[in-house]
């Protein structure tokens, strides 16, 4: 039998490094027994800008939860994100070669190899192809094999990044660990821990709106759709109050922990809070109201991005679409509003699984709890005989000798 085994869930965020120890045992039991998160340095919307720094932070998260779990990793599951990343959609075609016109293996063999023919620069690698139903001529299946048609159509949304990006974060996980068990794209991870089936049939736009980057995934009759990475996140938020008021970042940042909201309410009379509230030397007082203004309009933009971003297939699909969202940006009161405002669907806040600890609801955790699921799916598969389910590294391990 297999004998229970530890792995660790690693996110290298823009304002937070979070990293989760879970211990695995037979057949599909999952306890957490660790978690740290820390201060992210160097690290700065899915690109290292400080190896040194960011070397530093993730070794620290690493130690902290070890011994916060009492073990010791040898391997890690890692989260990517930025804007570096890059999806398309990619479509092959074949004849079905059969007498009798019955869809055969090689058929759609033909298809998803001309589906993947596109090459790439030598700066950049595929990560991912994430499949979409087969068409066979011109209607939607999720298995052609052995159904009767003239022409299979293979659709792949796929995805590629920049290779020096992503040695550069792979290097720095591997000098504290012999071992990456994985590599997720983010808005995977956290797709699949905020939705059920039943939405990524009917169709769900999950939103993970962090400090440096807002990553999405589109889902739409049980497939991902699309995904995408946009650099505008909470910071941008705090950098535009430090701007408008002339304040520290710092200053800006407490303002909209304890002020923030999505949309300011108008009408008579404002409230006004104070920067320091002791009365010092150089406190000024400030209008939540006009606080709240400038957070609106950032996030109103936001949205508008994602809504343009998402439009095409959008319409292409003909989905009844909801939004769910989640990230630290997502604490701002009446953000659910904006969303469904300017997305035009309605829009929820997500909640992470019934089954963590309350210290794990917290949205930053949205990430890290993904990627211990997507961990215990690979440990059952590996219990039970099946085939590992494959996510980028397997796709990925090529480069480094380029």
């Amino acid at each position: 039998m297999a004998s229970s085994q530890y792995i660790g869930a690693l996110d290298m965020g823009t304002a937070k490094v979070s990293i989760l120890v879970a211990e695995l045992s037979p057949p599909s039991r999952l306890k957490i027994i660790g978690r740290a998160m820390v201060p992210s340095r160097g690290i700065r919307k899915g690109r290292v800008l400080n190896v040194r720094e960011a070397t530093t932070c993730v070794h620290r998260a690493i130690r902290e939860a070890e011994k916060s779990a009492g073990v010791n990793l040898k391997s890690l599951y890692l989260s990517i994100s930025g804007s570096h990343l890059k999806g398309e959609l990619q479509v092959g075609k074949a004849q079905v070669s059969h007498s009798a016109r019955i869809v055969t293996d090689y058929d759609v063999g033909r298809a998803v190899e001309e589906a993947k023919r596109r090459d790439l620069g030598p700066d950049r690698v595929f990560v991912q192809y994430i499949r979409n139903p087969f068409l066979l001529d011109g209607k939607k299946v999720d298995e052609p094999y052995s159904l009767r048609g003239n022409e299979i159509q293979a659709s792949f949304w796929a995805v590629h990044a920049d290779a020096r990006v992503l040695r550069e974060q792979m290097q720095i996980v591997n000098s504290f660990v012999s071992r990456i068990d994985d590599i997720f794209l983010s808005s995977l991870v956290v797709g699949r821990v905020l939705t059920s089936e039943e939405q990524r049939q009917s169709g769900v736009l999950v939103l993970d709106i962090g400090a440096g980057t807002t990553d999405f995934v589109l889902y739409g009759d049980g497939y991902v759709l699309m995904t995408g990475v946009l650099d505008v996140g909470g910071d941008h938020i705090t950098n535009d109050l430090s701007v408008a008021f002339k304040i520290p970042w710092e200053s800006a940042e407490r303002l909209k922990v304890d002020y923030g909201k999505a949309t300011p309410v108008e009408g008579a009379g404002d409230d006004w809070v104070w920067l320091r509230g002791d009365l010092s030397i150089g406190d000024r007082r400030f209008s939540k109201r006009a606080i709240q203004r400038v957070i609106h309009a950032r996030m109103e933009e936001l949205f508008q991005l994602v809504r343009r971003a998402v439009l095409p297939v959008l319409e292409r699909e003909d989905l009844r679409c909801s939004a769910l969202m989640t990230g630290g940006v997502t604490r701002l009161t009446a953000i659910e509003n904006l969303a469904g405002q300017v997305l035009k669907m309605p829009a929820a806040t997500g909640r992470n699984p019934d089954w963590v600890i309350n210290e794990l609801q917290v949205p930053e955790m949205s990430n890290v709890l993904g990627q211990v699921q997507f961990a215990l799916q690979d440990y059952s598969d590996s219990v039970s005989g099946s085939r590992k389910s494959q996510g980028l590294l397997g796709k990925v391990k090529g480069f480094w000798s380029k």
